[in-house]
């Protein structure tokens, strides 16, 4: 059985206890639970609990070594519990299909003179207790210079469309209307 490399249950880092939280269940015993989670995925809550005890008999050499693994590491839980609640109610829903890697969009930021003119607005019009929608509608009404030029750098640089502009600027302001907000204490309910 390949032991995986962990920390110890106490390391003293500048005098400091550092404790483990989380203790992982070695590599080997969680490909084995996975096996046998999904081999009885579908059994009903008694055959698959019998199974799972069949399970444990012929397998206890190796369980009981990784109890003890993990009681040297300071687990004061039930082990067998631990593993039994993994493969009941985790591994053997858990799809074995690879999800498949989307590629991440290229991010579109908006130029530093916009985004100090949404700061300084919402600064300005935070105490009129308005919804972000609203302000970000006066936003776009008094500050027309700043967003027009910015959408024509989004539609030159970017190709983007109306709708992505119109997205991408009410999601910004929004965000920074969160912050801004949060930062003067300041909590309003859209």
């Amino acid at each position: 059985m390949a032991m995986v490399q962990e920390a110890t249950a106490t390391a003293t880092a500048t005098d400091k206890t550092v404790h483990i939280f989380r203790f992982k269940v070695d590599d080997e015993i969680m490909k084995m639970i996975i096996g046998f989670a999904k081999l009885h995925q579908y059994d009903h809550r008694k055959d698959y609990k019998e199974a799972w005890n069949k399970w444990v008999e012929a397998n206890m050499e190796i369980l009981s070594a990784e109890e003890k693994r993990l009681k040297d590491l300071g687990y004061t839980g039930d082990v067998f519990d631990k593993f039994f609640k993994s493969g009941r109610y985790y591994f053997r829903k858990k799809s074995t299909l690879e999800k498949e890697q989307t590629e991440r969009k290229q991010y579109i930021g908006l130029k530093k003179q916009t985004l100090k003119a949404m700061d300084t607005f919402i600064k300005e019009h935070l105490c009129e207790r308005i919804t972000p929608a609203d302000s970000f509608v006066n936003f776009c009404n008094d500050e027309l210079a700043i967003v027009s030029e910015e959408i024509t750098t989004l539609v030159r640089e970017y190709q983007m469309d109306v709708e992505e502009i119109n997205a991408k600027l009410k999601k910004t302001y929004k965000n920074r209307y969160f912050r801004v907000s949060r930062q003067n204490g300041i909590t309003q309910e859209e």
